[in-house]
């Protein structure tokens, strides 16, 4: 086995690794402050493994499978190089999934709510400045708009969503969340 054969196979394995510390220590940066905290949504396992698995399992078993071809298998004119683009593009998706699930926070409090996004500021809405919420069917998110146009984006499948909901219906009148929570509902049932 050459040099390059290493590389590539080794290049799927350690990258998403060097990733993963790297999440761990951004994760702990930028709290949300919130001395009234009631609520804190995040993401759950099923993201996690998605974006485990994109990273992960799929560059670890097209290395195997080149691996395997190249020991054992005919003679290959492209070398791995097509197998490490398409490990890499994985490992990207796959890392930008578990990324999004470590560092995005809700924090739900009886002033508003305060999000963390992946990229960018904390973002702030007092419940009174909430002037319009929507429901994006292909995002599988609630988007509250405030007053200024700031917008907030809010995974259904954050754990504590259902509270979330609750936190909305006592807070902000209805003429700003019917539609969007309507279609919530239609769309993933009561």
């Amino acid at each position: 086995m050459n040099l390059k054969q290493v590389i590539a196979i080794a290049l799927p394995l350690v990258g998403p690794q060097l990733f993963l510390l790297w999440l761990k220590f951004e994760s702990r940066k930028r709290p949300i402050e919130s001395p009234e905290r009631t609520l804190t949504l995040t993401h759950g396992g099923p993201i996690w493994f998605l974006g485990a698995f994109l990273a992960f399992g799929l560059p670890g078993f097209l290395g195997f499978a080149w691996y395997q071809r190249a020991m054992h298998g005919p003679p290959d004119r492209s070398g791995p190089w097509p197998l490490v683009w398409l490990s890499m593009i994985f490992i990207a998706f796959g890392g930008w999934i578990m990324a999004r699930a470590a560092i995005n926070r809700i924090v739900v409090s009886n002033a508003g709510v305060a999000a963390r996004p992946l990229r960018g500021n904390i973002k702030t809405a007092r419940w009174e400045e909430i002037r319009e919420i929507k429901f994006v069917a292909i995002a599988s998110s609630l988007v509250l708009e405030t007053n200024s146009g700031q917008r907030i984006w809010v995974d259904v499948f954050m754990i504590g969503f259902k509270a979330f909901e609750q936190a909305i219906k006592t807070n902000v009148p209805p003429i700003v969340y019917s539609s969007a929570i309507d279609a919530l509902h239609k769309r993933y049932g009561a």
